[in-house]
């Protein structure tokens, strides 16, 4: 265990021991050592996180700038996809630019293309330095980009600048901030122990500021370090420097608020203004929606100030506390008071009466929100109103404005409208996969929650470390989403405790109001605690996707000078509303009912049952078997690609510290990919891509991807004992054997290649459905040629061919044509069919063979060896629609087909890897339609509505060969561990029997005779019995484009190999890839 490891953990043990201690404070000095320690807790994330930087506090090193811009005429801003650089986010400079003495500064132009790869390169600022330049420009060339949405830069490639720096500054930055902690630090104990005192004669109101006072500056101070920590590393020091800004006079401004409060003064301005704080906050609503400032988030949130943009809502939500304070407070000296004996007794009017006008403002306050489009705001204000109902002695009416709440969300949800509110909903209810009909924002909205989600899980019980996670994964992390980093980081343990602090504080003002008797202060007070509990809530809520996202920062904690400014004038606020002997008389003049005390007391049970739902939710997401489920679901974006939990990549310093990613080996166990020190290795990338597929930063294809659990040392079945390690060492995943064979798969591809064919070839081993060899040229060599469609561009596109691509099979296909009229006895044995002038199917049409060639009266197997179209055509018809549509539906076509166990899916997965065999279309084509017998006719020889892929052409000819019986295809073998025991073997498949014995035997023959006297004669291998079918589909409009396929299995009498073989482009499939077939035979065989 390393230090600072063994530092982080007894840091969250601490925080732990602060949570509980904060629930019940007794005395000055136990305050005082609490204190002590939380500095030194604060020290240890500050050490860590200043550790984890480009350079060190302790050293003179350099801090590297990147400066990036997007120079071309783009669609939009590139934004922070400079995040997704390979590896992890980390820019590779060469050793030259370290080795430099002074600082140095220059700029690269260079060509990003769609995939996310860099092209060209230009120097357009030199360093002075031509050897540095170059050595630069040539890194650059390597740096990998995430695949930029087409959102931003459509399909062409974008011109980027990033500018370099190297400066020698970050040793007087760091210092000049631990400075400002010092003061902040400082100025906090001076807080603690003078401010309580004064405030209050109580002691135990001095206790409750006394505990408020610890845990707010303890909270800012870990919302700081996680902001400095979390800050990007081409602006290391901005982010945290104005948080620090605000947190240095943060306990200047709890003295002024404190002054100003306890003063009666102030009491009689909120009563007498009451409806002036509401008109003011929809004036600046309003201000801000016509005349404010957008900061990036797409809608005006900030007035701009002479001291910087300022968030409005943040303020509004104080003017609306002051404003139902003064609305309480007149309810109450408003009643009518009556002697009941001795006693006198205030009766209120009905609430109705008394809250009419609060309900209105709220409405007003409703409306300017909507047309800001801000809801997390309005959910956080509706929430508040309805808590200070029933802090008011209304339960009831509160829980009825609740359920209409809920009513009304559900139903602008179903409608649509608002667009925004219905995006949140759908992101909340759908993180893990985008639809194709998704705006930008919603799909980027839904992967960022999948992120948030892969963020909390992946810290477990005490966390990764400070410093040693990833959570600035995630977009907003420093504001809207600052607890998943608190969760990845620190733990369960840290996130349970960080809930109990914020916890503590919304009851303390509970406990202060209820130390109050006048109306005034009750609800002032009461509604302070109230909003630093709800507005917690929400936010954590919306983070561990127990509620949508509602876009509210995290009080104390957050980035946000806004935010933390209304933080601390709520904390001075409540301090001074604390009970003083001096103003009891007053205050004790017209008490609110004793209902209103039930209420606090009920109110004060509520608020820990609901945030114990949130550490219970936590928990779920952070303790297993379910964090394990959520770390390695993948998120499909609206391009139907598919991004990972970048925990779990290879590449990642998390995961290439502790579990290296398992190989993936042939079936006689040589490597075909494993990872090495410099990353993911692909032998013989050329040949095996197609199936293996590529990794390219967190995003993989292939097998790479849905073999993800197995290669990274976890199951997706039912005792799983995967755990993300954080302390045990190295550790490798499984190796995953497949049943390729790598020297036929590479002689293979050598034919191909050879004779310059672009196509596919595939073999099966009949008895098993194994596929031994599965060969694609043009190979797929990156993500983007993996996942180009072959529809956009076929003559270029790079794709899987064999069991991505479906084709006319032609002649081929009349292997299962006669297999069907044998089957349904729909030919009789020695039947003649005439071929002659050629053949005129009922609908119209004409059907001739190659050249007009006629065969005359002729049988079906001299039929078949001939590839007679005339006779398959009348056999098509003579069976009809309803027999061949049946036929071919239980031979396989029009199903799909897993490559992989479906045993081994995880349940949470939503796509597998698997094929589609092919389609047989027009299925419903009635008897009356009188095209429907010309369609079935040129169906019957393989063209017009049959499409096929090249594998599943393979299993076909496969099952011929194993006496009528379909063994589905499989690409693996077994699954071992590191130290060679098997763990998992893929089951055997079920035989599907699509024809009985007696006609596998006839096609058999049938086949044979193709290659010993008719079409498929250049296939032959002395010594080698063959059976085989040749095809060459016409395309285009013309009918002038031919491909060429052909089948064959081999030898008879014992079938070891089942092949098919197309040839793009290229007529006559006996000359064309007969050939290929017969030398892979001649390999096998012998």
């Amino acid at each position: 265990m390393t230090l600072d490891v063994m530092a982080s953990f007894i840091f969250v043990l601490g925080l732990a021991a602060v949570g509980v201690w904060a629930w019940s404070p007794r005395s000055t000095s136990a305050t005082f050592c609490v204190f002590a320690i939380g500095v030194w807790m604060l020290g240890v994330m500050a050490a860590n996180s200043a550790f984890y930087t480009r350079g060190s506090v302790w050293l003179r090193e350099p801090m590297r700038r990147f400066s990036y811009e997007l120079t071309s005429s783009g669609k939009g801003s590139l934004g922070s996809h400079h995040r997704l650089l390979f590896p992890s986010g980390v820019e590779r400079l060469p050793e030259i630019f370290d080795q430099q003495n002074g600082p140095v500064a220059l700029t690269v132009d260079f060509k990003l293309q769609p995939a996310g790869n860099v092209t060209e390169t230009h120097i357009s600022r030199s360093s002075g330095n031509p050897i540095l330049d170059s050595a630069t420009a040539s890194a650059i060339k390597s740096w990998r980009f995430g695949p930029i949405p087409a959102s931003y830069s459509g399909k062409s490639a974008e011109t980027v600048s990033v500018t370099i720096e190297n400066r020698y500054e970050f040793l007087r930055q760091s210092r000049t901030l631990l400075l400002s902690l010092g003061l902040f630090i400082a100025g906090w104990l001076g807080t603690v122990l003078l401010l309580p005192t004064r405030a209050s004669d109580d002691e135990y109101a001095q206790g409750l500021i006394r505990r408020a006072l610890t845990v707010a500056g303890f909270l800012a101070g870990i919302g700081w370090i996680l902001i400095w920590r979390l800050a990007p590393d081409f602006n290391r020091f901005d982010l945290p420097a104005k948080q620090l800004e605000m947190m240095v006079g943060s306990f200047v401004l709890v003295w002024a608020t404190f002054f100003i409060v306890s003063r009666t003064a102030f009491s009689k301005f909120l009563v007498d203004h009451s409806v002036k704080f509401v008109a003011l906050g929809v004036v600046l609503l309003l201000m801000t929606r016509f005349f404010g400032t957008d900061l990036g988030t797409g809608h005006r949130l900030w007035l701009r100030t002479p001291f910087g943009p300022f968030q409005t809502v943040e303020f509004v939500k104080l003017l609306l506390l002051f404003f139902v304070a003064g609305t309480a407070y007149n309810a109450a000296h408003s009643a009518p008071i009556r002697s009941e004996g001795l006693v006198q007794v205030s009766r209120l009017r009905p609430w109705s009466e008394r809250y009419r006008g609060m309900i209105g403002a709220f409405v007003l306050v409703f409306g300017a929100l909507i047309l800001m489009s801000d809801f997390g705001p309005l959910l956080l204000l509706a929430l508040l109103l309805l808590a200070l109902l029933w802090a008011q002695g209304n339960p009831r009416q509160s829980a009825i404005g609740f359920v209409a709440l809920v009513a009304l969300l559900t139903g602008a949800y179903a409608i649509g409208k608002p667009a925004r509110w219905h995006d949140r909903v759908t992101m909340w209810r759908q993180p893990w996969t985008a639809a194709k009909s998704d705006s930008a924002q919603l799909a980027e909205g839904r992967e960022n929650i999948a992120r948030v989600l892969w963020s909390i899980s992946s810290g477990g019980l005490t966390g990764q470390g400070i410093g040693q996670g990833n959570p600035d994964d995630v977009e907003a992390v420093e504001s809207d989403f600052i607890f998943s980093a608190i969760a990845e980081e620190l733990g369960w343990l840290g996130a349970a405790s960080i809930l109990s602090l914020l916890l503590v504080l919304a009851v303390t003002g509970l406990q202060l109001a209820r130390l109050r008797e006048d109306a005034l202060a009750q609800t002032l007070a009461s509604g302070l605690g109230l909003l630093t509990g709800v507005q917690a809530a929400l936010t954590i809520g919306g983070n561990l996707a127990l509620w949508p996202l509602t876009g509210i920062t995290l009080p104390f904690l957050s980035y946000g000078r806004s935010s933390l400014l209304i933080s601390f004038v709520a904390l001075g606020l409540l301090i001074g509303l604390a009970p003083m002997k001096a103003r009891q008389k007053d205050e004790q003049e017209f008490p609110f009912p004793e209902r209103v005390e039930k209420s606090l007391q009920r109110l004060q049970v509520a608020l820990p049952v609901l945030f114990l739902l949130l550490i219970g939710k936590a928990a779920w997401l952070q303790w297993p078997v379910l964090r394990d489920k959520v770390l390695t679901h993948q998120h499909q974006r609206k391009d139907t690609t598919f991004v990972s939990n970048p925990r779990l990549d290879g590449q990642n310093r998390l995961v290439s510290t502790h579990v290296v990613r398992g190989s993936i080996t042939d079936r006689n166990g040589l490597v075909l990919t494993q990872t090495t020190p410099r990353g993911r290795q692909y032998n013989d990338a050329d040949i095996f891509s197609p199936l293996i597929g590529v990794q390219e930063g967190g995003q993989r294809v292939g097998l790479e991807r849905f073999l993800e659990g197995p290669l990274l040392g976890r199951w997706d079945v039912p005792n799983s004992n995967f755990r993300l390690p954080r302390l045990a060492g190295e550790r490798r995943g499984f190796d995953v054997k497949l049943t390729i064979d790598q020297k036929l798969q590479r002689r293979a591809y050598e034919l191909l290649q050879e004779n310059h064919y672009r196509g596919c070839i595939v073999g099966v081993e009949p008895s098993t459905g194994k596929v031994l060899f599965a060969v694609s040229n043009p190979a797929p060599q990156n993500l983007s040629e993996w996942l180009s469609g072959y529809d956009a561009n076929p003559s270029a596109a790079k794709v899987p061919f064999a069991y991505r691509t479906w084709y006319e099979p032609g002649s081929t296909f009349k292997t299962m044509t006669a297999a069907a009229a044998i089957n349904t006895d729909v030919v009789r044995p020695g039947e003649q069919f005439l071929c002659k002038d050629g053949y005129f199917p009922p609908g119209g049409g004409e059907i001739n063979d190659d050249r007009h060639e006629q065969h005359g009266r002729i049988t079906l197997s001299r039929a078949m060896q001939e590839s007679c179209n005339q006779t398959f055509a009348q056999v098509g018809v003579r069976m009809g629609w309803n027999r061949f549509w049946e036929f071919t539906t239980d031979a396989g076509l029009n199903t799909e087909w897993p490559l992989l166990p479906n045993s081994w899916r995880p349940k949470q997965a939503k796509t597998w890897l698997k094929t589609t065999a092919g389609q047989l279309t027009d299925r419903n084509a009635k008897p009356s339609d009188r095209r429907a017998d010309a369609r079935l006719a040129r169906s019957a020889i393989g063209q017009e509505d049959v499409r096929v892929n090249p594998l599943y052409l393979a299993t076909w000819t496969a099952a011929i060969a194993n006496g009528g019986n379909l063994m589905p295809p499989s690409l693996v073998t077994e699954v071992t561990d590191p130290a060679g025991r098997v763990v998992a073997t893929a089951p055997s498949p079920q035989a599907i029997r699509v024809m009985d014995s007696r006609t596998a035997s006839r096609l058999t023959d049938m086949m044979e005779r193709v290659v010993t006297r008719g079409t498929g004669r250049p296939a032959a291998v002395d010594g080698i019995r063959i059976a085989a079918k040749t095809g060459t589909p016409q395309l285009g409009p013309k009918l002038k484009t031919n491909n060429a396929l052909f089948i064959a299995f081999a030898p008879v009498e014992q079938p070891k190999i089942a092949i098919s073989v197309v040839i793009e482009g290229l007529p006559y499939g006996g000359k064309t890839g007969g050939p290929l077939a017969a030398e892979l035979i001649r390999t096998i065989c012998r």
